[in-house]
């Protein structure tokens, strides 16, 4: 997958995730302005590490669910699998209060992060995992609080987690349990169109390459006027196109 003004992120991540096995879990988290480009960075992860024989688990925040506790929690066991039979009795009956297949009442936080932290390392054992959720600032307080407990205790293990919340959004894990990734705007390989006013001297097909170039522009490589890609070999004119601010 490329990413276009992401290189130096993208192969940050690559590294993590071929080095997981020798250096033990890791917790990244990505931050950036709506639209940057965070998404296509955890997209890109999970393509790398799938290519690797990674577990892949992955979950989401939505709006409508962050006041939902443990809505974020049924992503993540559904994604992981695992065999909860397997877990002690009161990390078992915890799990299943939080998910709502056992008894109605308010579980343990610590005994349900302990159970989810079990199923991780079990998984982990058979392959390594990457857990991606995306859109954190929209996840429920008690799944932030489960990412949290597991980021700290996940050293040992060959686990990545990787989080992506909006540019303000402030973590529970301290500096030296988290590495932060905050992705600044990416430059020079999208192109906006500039609008065209002709004169009845100029080219109804816009200013040559050339008159671009002396007023301080460059015309794209990538994308061309009118919103088109263009193959090899093809005409990028007839519109004026300047950089992406």
């Amino acid at each position: 997958m490329a990413l276009f003004g992401r290189g130096p992120q993208g192969d940050m991540l690559d590294a993590l995730i071929d080095g997981i096995r020798g250096t033990g879990g890791r917790t990244v988290l990505v931050l950036g302005a709506p639209g940057i480009g965070k998404s296509a960075l955890l997209a890109h992860a999970v393509t790398h590490a799938s290519a690797a024989g990674f577990t892949i688990v992955r979950l989401f925040g939505e709006p409508a669910r962050s006041d939902v506790p443990y809505a974020g929690l049924q992503q993540l066991a559904h994604s992981l699998g695992g065999n909860p039979d397997a877990l002690a009795e009161p990390q078992r009956s915890a799990l299943a209060m939080a998910l709502g297949t056992g008894e109605a009442t308010v579980p343990d936080v610590f005994l349900v992060g302990l159970a989810t932290l079990n199923l991780v390392a079990e998984a982990a054992a058979r392959a390594p995992v990457l857990l991606v959720a995306d859109d954190i600032q929209w996840l429920d307080d008690p799944t932030l609080s489960l990412l949290a407990f597991m980021g700290r205790r996940v050293q040992k293990e060959p686990v990545l987690l990787l989080g992506a919340a909006r540019e303000g959004y402030r973590g529970r894990l301290s500096a030296d349990e988290l590495t932060t990734l905050t992705l600044p705007p990416a430059v020079g390989r999208r192109c906006r169109i500039a609008p065209v006013r002709h004169s009845p001297r100029s080219s109804p097909f816009g200013p040559s390459p050339s008159a671009v170039r002396s007023r301080g522009q460059s015309p794209c490589t990538d994308r061309v006027a009118h919103g088109r890609d263009v193959g090899p070999g093809r005409s990028r004119w007839p519109a004026a196109v300047d950089r992406a601010a």
